[in-house]
């Protein structure tokens, strides 16, 4: 499962800072809303 966003960075640097950074922080409040919900 790592490699595939580790290739991508290596392949691209500027995407990985730009497009991976605002999934990252999508990812990261989805998961804590799915925490406050379910908690």
């Amino acid at each position: 499962m790592a490699e595939y966003p580790i290739n991508k960075g290596i392949g691209r640097p500027v995407e990985f800072k730009g497009l991976k950074a605002q999934y990252l922080f999508i990812f990261c409040g989805g998961l804590l809303a799915l925490f406050v919900l379910f908690v």
